[in-house]
């Protein structure tokens, strides 16, 4: 096993540190972080529609505001999570023309007028789900190409500059004229050509071909398992696995989980299972290798006073999904009798939640709550108010106490022994 840890150490480290460095991937990271404000807001406010499972709710609510629905769906919904594409844009734009030391506010805004120079306005108005859930795979792919070109044309010097006595903000615009010029060239030029095609737009083309296909597959059983086994790998040898896993599975899954929201807005059936939350809410509960059933084990299973210690100071954090006290505590980082239960317990969960959401025993996700809201509540507020997910937390809780007890069981009789023989 330590031969095993050893390889796995030599081959990944060096991987996870050229993923996690590497800068168009951090700017995605950073801007979609942007998000995610608007998404927590929008996403609890919206559940709270006339279809909050609550008896007498609807009825109480209209007889206060006639038009309920229409205020949650046609003002905060499209105030805060249709805009998420936009904000996406936006924030990767900044992020990526900031890392090469240039002006990324000035990027920003070309890199808005980019995108909407992408989308359909021959009916003179802007279609709100091509600004939020179909607009983000569009609006990440604008936002490398703007910031490419403007960092080339800027560090190329082929701009227009003036005197150091002129005023900052000025002297900004004046560099940015070339570089806005060429952008809004380029894309009106490219709005054209999809014109001629039978997507119509780059966004309707961009859905179709790349983030239709990408997002099915993540939302699969398959991406479920194969995103929780290479988190908690990661996580294994010490390396932040959430961050450098999500560096590529974040976009997938945060454009199902706003497919899943315009579907509910919608009233239609909820197409994606495994999307942003599905790992967080109901797999790692407690945080990653769903620790809060460790917890629970090493506090009230274990003779050892470190791991009973250990366990009784992890309990509260891991109600909140934090769970670095327990994984840098006992420690689960390259140890190798944890590291079995740690990779294989969030597996056999994924399997139970997911056939339980597909089944339809449990609502799929449609709100994103914060990922250090308490569990049990979270997993209610996730599902659009659904007590059933409730119980599957609690079921997958128990499933993970299962899982960790043999091998806690065997540590903690060394654990006790060596105890008992430092006393002696």
């Amino acid at each position: 096993m330590d031969k095993i840890i050893d390889l796995f150490d030599r081959k990944l480290s060096p991987i996870a540190s050229k993923i996690s460095g590497q800068r168009h991937l951090i700017a995605i990271r950073d801007g979609l972080i942007l998000t995610m404000p608007l998404m927590i807001v929008g996403s609890i406010v919206i559940i709270f529609s006339t279809d909050f499972p609550i008896p007498g709710w609807a009825d109480f609510i209209t007889g206060i505001f006639p038009t309920w629905d229409d205020f949650i769906w046609g003002v905060v919904f499209q105030s805060t999570m249709s805009l998420a594409g936009l904000i996406a844009v936006m924030g990767i734009t900044y992020s990526l023309v900031n890392s090469y030391k240039e002006e990324g506010i000035v990027a920003a805004v070309l890199a808005v007028s980019a995108f909407f120079l992408l989308q359909d306005g021959s009916a003179w108005a802007w279609n709100s789900s091509a600004l939020g859930a179909e607009g983000l795979f569009l609006g990440i792919i604008v936002a490398m190409i703007v910031s490419e070109i403007y960092v080339r044309i800027v560090k190329g010097n082929f701009v227009i500059r003036l005197p150091e006595s002129v005023p900052v903000a000025i002297s900004r615009s004046f560099v940015a004229l070339v570089p806005g010029a060429v952008i809004i060239l380029l894309f009106a030029i490219t709005h054209v050509l999809f014109r001629m095609t039978p997507y119509g737009t780059a966004g309707a083309f961009i859905v179709a071909v790349l983030q239709a296909p990408l997002v099915a597959i993540s939302a699969s059983y398959i991406g479920a398992m194969l995103t929780s086994f290479f988190i908690s790998i990661f996580w294994c040898f010490g390396l932040h696995g959430d961050l450098i896993v999500g560096a590529v599975t974040v976009p997938l899954l945060q454009a199902g989980y706003l497919e899943n929201v315009e579907a509910f807005r919608l009233g239609l059936a909820i197409p994606n299972v495994a999307v942003e939350g599905f790992q967080s809410l109901f797999l790692n509960v407690g945080g990653t290798g769903g620790t809060l059933g460790l917890a629970v084990v090493c506090a009230f299973f274990s003779k050892s006073k470190q791991l009973k210690l250990v366990g009784r100071l992890s309990l509260a954090p891991g109600i909140f999904n934090i769970n670095e006290p327990i994984v840098f505590g006992l420690p689960i980082v390259m140890n190798p009798i944890l590291i079995i239960p740690y990779l294989l317990s969030p597996l056999v969960v994924a399997t139970i939640t997911y056939l339980a959401m597909s089944a339809g025993l449990v609502n799929r996700i449609v709100a994103a709550p914060p990922w250090t809201t308490p569990v049990f509540l979270s997993g209610f507020i996730a599902t659009g108010g659904d007590f059933r997910a409730v119980i599957l937390q609690i079921i997958n809780i128990v499933i993970v106490i299962a899982f960790y007890y043999p091998f806690i069981a065997m540590w903690d009789r060394k654990q006790y022994a060596l105890e008992q023989s430092s006393v002696e």
